[in-house]
């Protein structure tokens, strides 16, 4: 299989999140999400732990969010709220992953984010 991208850790890419974690197919919603983790299955298939991301009610976190103001990184359209307590392993694949063949990735999480993201980190015990 070919991969679609070389994932790393503090990206920021496109996904059709499922919207709910016991779903087995891709969600109804192309949206951005924060890559936590890769990983390779024994079958050889690429996986990737990612974070929920929405652009609604992002004057407020609760814990385990954090914010990243478009400001801060260009490529976003709209402030944009990532919810790690909201995080799934995906397979990198065109049904994940791609719109119209494409694979968007977006960024790297901005230096300003980083504070706020080891902090919402620690909050769900990923650090």
């Amino acid at each position: 299989m070919n991969d679609l991208f070389a994932p790393f850790p503090g990206a920021i890419v496109m996904a059709w999140m499922p919207e709910s974690e016991h779903a087995c197919a891709p969600g109804p919603k192309f949206r951005p999400v924060l890559l936590l983790a890769e990983n390779r299955r024994p079958d050889g298939t690429l996986e990737v732990l990612v974070a929920y991301g929405t652009s609604q009610q992002t004057s407020r976190n609760a814990p385990g969010e954090f914010t990243v103001r478009c400001q801060d990184a260009a490529f976003l359209a709209k402030d944009t709220r990532f919810c790690l307590n909201k995080r799934m392993w995906l397979p990198v694949t065109q049904e994940y992953f791609q719109r119209d063949g494409k694979t968007q990735v977006l960024g790297s999480l901005p230096a300003k984010s980083l504070r706020g993201a080891a902090r919402a980190a620690q909050e769900v015990g990923l650090a």
